[in-house]
């Protein structure tokens, strides 16, 4: 009876071990299929990092090249200001001294072009021109002078300061910035 119970106990180990063996197996197979699965998504992601690298450089290609267009920008508008200053001073000077340096004086105090939600300052800060919209095709700004009256203004037209004796004009509208005028009648 020994040996039968030695050779049941050898028989249930083995079943024991048989089963525990597939189990395994199963176990063994389920993590490999879940590092497969981290696998593919570990290298979409490197697909994506690498589509976001080119993007970047694409955006810092296209930042540097708006900053060498500002520059050039800049450039320009400071000689058409020093023409533009020796145009209004010879202009004043066929009609006298006084004249030429009052004229290159309010040249010289016209800010640069404006763009919606910002803001031109004329006669020593007196005056500010608040832009809310422009409209290119229209060749039209929507403007706030000294943040009260709300005026449309063509290009060409002005706006009367009635406190002052001095009017705000729109000179020009380019690339949806609108430029302005500003004289005072004496």
């Amino acid at each position: 009876m020994g040996g039968a119970v030695v050779l049941m106990a050898a028989f249930l180990i083995w079943q024991k071990s048989d089963s525990g063996s597939s189990g395994m197996e199963q176990e063994i197979a389920a993590l490999n299929a879940r590092i497969d699965a981290l696998g593919a998504d570990l290298a979409e992601i490197g697909t994506d990092v690498a589509g976001l690298a080119e993007a970047g450089a694409q955006q810092a290609q296209g930042l540097a090249e708006v900053a060498a267009l500002g520059s050039r920008l800049a450039e320009t508008v400071q000689g058409l200001g020093g023409v533009v200053l020796e145009g209004a001073a010879a202009a004043g000077a066929a009609s006298g001294p006084a004249d030429a340096a009052d004229a290159a004086d309010a040249v010289a105090e016209a800010p640069a072009p404006v763009g919606p939600g910002e803001t031109a300052s004329f006669g020593d800060g007196s005056v500010r021109v608040f832009v809310s919209r422009v409209d290119a095709d229209a060749g039209s700004a929507r403007i706030a002078v000294n943040g009260t009256a709300m005026a449309t203004l063509s290009t060409g037209e002005a706006v009367s300061l009635d406190e002052t004796g001095c009017s705000v004009s729109l000179v020009a509208i380019e690339d949806g910035r609108a430029s302005f005028g500003y004289a005072c009648g004496s």
